[in-house]
């Protein structure tokens, strides 16, 4: 009976000198919550008139009695935290604690305390410290992509403008599950790499969220190890055609008229400006072809005209007269 008498004055007593510690110090807000790199600024207000003149802490830690001094009002610091925490003492306007360039090792409990004889005044705050969440990654490609036509390499880079620690994987659709291929930013895509119909995306983490880009779908007009050709076709952004190509190939497998097909459904795209690469239709005719075709026309027609002129001339009659 005794000793639940002393338990029950022990609580007592501990809930009076935590009333009283909390009107003494308040602290806004309690609860941080912030990115990588981000930063914070903790008001707190204290009765002047009793500790006007008393240090001021910032402690790390999950307990009061054993937490971590990493910060003091009389210029105490604490080395690794150097230019990223500032503790200043307002007085009546209040004591403010800052830090910047948050860490994930920031991410704890701390307390702010004042100095007192006997037991200190201290407020629990709490940190928690996150990565920045990944935007949709989207797609660049590092060559030109027109390159396809002649069978060379291209490589797509996967880019999220947005996040912190990212994580890049390249996967292939499959039928009930996607195929890994990379776990890197760049796919490199080739000929006896691509097949025809396939399609390809990368993916973009991290430990807050993930988020999957547009598809690069390939269409393969001549399957082989080397000297293939094939399209590549992000969604409508990046179209192109190999008409040039098919022209001059003397072994195609596959019947142009599904290229071409596909081709006059597909949106022109007249200009890769990331690439600065020329990109048209069949249909349109480089500028220095037209000007050859007509220069062409002009002398033909004017050589006709001179033709004819001097068949008409009466015979020993001189087209030409000297003076």
């Amino acid at each position: 009976m005794q000793l639940m008498a002393v338990h029950c004055f022990l609580c007592v007593l501990c809930f009076l000198l935590f009333l009283q510690s909390s009107v003494q110090l308040q602290c806004n807000p309690k609860k941080v919550q912030d990115v990588i790199g981000g930063r914070f600024t903790l008001v707190c207000s204290y009765e002047t008139k009793h500790f006007l003149f008393s240090k001021k802490y910032w402690c790390l830690g999950e307990s009061r009695s054993t937490c971590e001094i990493i910060k003091d009002t009389e210029g105490y610091v604490k080395k690794e935290l150097k230019g990223r925490i500032e503790m200043r003492d307002l007085q009546k306007r209040g004591l403010v604690v800052i830090m910047k360039d948050l860490q994930f090792a920031d991410t704890g409990h701390y307390w702010v305390g004042i100095d007192k004889i006997y037991a200190d005044i201290m407020c629990p705050i709490s940190i928690t410290v996150s990565e920045v969440a990944v935007s949709q990654p989207h797609l660049r490609f590092l060559s030109p992509v027109p390159e396809t036509c002649w069978g060379r390499s291209v490589t797509v880079r996967c880019v999220s403008d947005q996040g912190t620690n990212v994580r890049y994987g390249w996967y292939k659709t499959g039928g009930s599950r996607d195929i890994s291929l990379r776990v890197m930013a760049d796919l490199q895509l080739h000929c006896g790499f691509v097949g025809d119909g396939e399609e390809y995306y990368c993916s973009a983490s991290n430990s807050v969220s993930s988020k999957r880009s547009p598809s690069v779908s390939v269409l393969l007009l001549r399957p082989a190890e080397e000297d293939c050709v094939y399209i590549l076709t992000v969604q409508g952004e990046h179209q192109y055609d190999c008409w040039d190509r098919l022209r001059t190939s003397t072994a195609l497998p596959l019947d142009t008229t599904e290229y071409r097909r596909v081709v006059n459904q597909s949106t022109p795209v007249s200009h890769n400006k990331e690439l600065n690469v020329s990109i048209r239709t069949r249909s349109q005719m480089p500028v220095w072809y037209e000007v050859l075709r007509w220069l062409l026309f002009v002398s033909l027609l004017t050589a006709l005209c001179l033709v004819h002129r001097y068949s008409r001339a009466p015979p020993g009659r001189e087209i030409c007269t000297s003076s």
